[in-house]
């Protein structure tokens, strides 16, 4: 026998409903509600648990030019999560926050300016030996000046880089230095007052046995001891430096200087052609300088303008003393140096 299922009027039939998503929204919430879940024994249907909101990723903020950088994307809208069988719609997920504005670019180093130089102080390279222009075209300019440099140690300047030493040749150009020569034919002590001073054996030489020596005056002199040791010395072209070394004794006077009197030994080179005037005037040692009991060392060289004048020729290095005290010099050097 069948059996008939009759329904009744207030009874409904659980249909299985939808919600279609509008595939033309972007980064929107999810679907209103998930399918509803189909009754069991006149059970509620379990359904889905509601959806998280989407997190929100902000955009990444690039760090661009020095006109500021790109902004950054908002972040996506997080879906919105399904509805239960049955329950009630999930809240749609909340749109993520825009990202920041990228930091502005830091600017150009080195003196230049984006777009070119304005002005010579923008194109500063920091090189003391360069002159810096700002050239048509915002271009920058960096002219490299040699005589900025330390001549005497054959520098030479180099864009990006400064002053570099280049190589030379250094030559000792005095003969017999030590006068302990027993000939004596490179020192000339014409013009002298005191011929036997000026090549003196002594037994306290800097080196060897024998010196140079100046001076002194006898007490019942009242005029100064004039005195010329000197040497012809060649000397190459192109001189950049010339220095003159040695060891020195002072012994000052114990006698009153008669007024207008002098009391010195300076060392001075003179062109063969001009006697006159010297060319190089290295030092003046006088007799109001302290006592000097042991030898002490010196070193003197000749000023750019004095090497500027010099030529290649022949030159006679002098001792010239207008002495009353007693001066002794020994170990001398004169040294020249030329770029190679």
């Amino acid at each position: 026998m069948g059996v008939a299922i009759v329904l009744g009027a207030c009874s409904n039939i659980i249909g299985i409903s939808s919600y279609e998503i509008d595939p033309t929204l972007d980064d929107s919430g999810g679907s209103s509600a998930a399918s509803g879940g189909v009754s069991t024994s006149g059970s509620k249907g379990v359904g889905d648990a509601a959806g998280m909101g989407g997190d929100a990723t902000a955009g990444s903020a690039v760090g661009g030019t020095s006109n500021g950088g790109t902004k950054g994307n908002g972040g996506n809208a997080g879906s919105g999560g399904k509805a239960s069988m049955g329950g009630t719609d999930a809240a749609a997920g909340e749109g993520g926050a825009g990202g920041a504005g990228g930091a502005g670019g830091a600017g150009a180093t080195g003196g230049s300016v984006v777009g070119g130089c304005t002005a010579n102080k923008d194109c500063n390279d920091a090189i003391d030996c360069t002159t810096d222009t700002c050239l048509a075209g915002g271009k920058c300019g960096h002219a490299p000046k040699d005589n900025l440099c330390d001549a005497s140690n054959c520098e030479t300047c180099t864009v990006g880089i400064g002053c570099v030493a280049g190589p030379k040749t250094k030559t000792q150009v005095l003969l017999n230095p030590d006068f302990d020569d027993a000939t004596n034919l490179d020192w000339d002590d014409s013009g002298s007052d005191a011929l036997t001073n000026l090549y003196a054996v002594a037994a306290q030489a800097q080196s060897g046995t024998k010196i140079a020596r100046f001076g002194p005056v006898a007490q019942n002199v009242n005029k100064h001891e004039y005195d010329d040791l000197l040497q012809v010395v060649s000397l190459p072209d192109g001189v950049v430096d010339l220095t003159v070394t040695g060891y020195y004794k002072l012994t000052p006077t114990t006698k009153i200087i008669p007024a207008g009197e002098d009391d010195y030994v300076v060392l001075q080179l003179y062109d063969l052609t001009d006697v006159s005037t010297p060319v190089v005037e290295f030092h003046s040692f006088y007799g109001t300088d302290p006592a000097q009991a042991t030898w002490k060392a010196f070193t003197y060289s000749a000023s750019k303008a004095e090497i500027s004048a010099l030529t290649a020729s022949d030159f006679t290095f002098d001792f010239v003393g207008h002495v009353f005290s007693t001066y002794q010099f020994d170990t001398m050097t004169l040294t020249s140096t030329v770029c190679q």
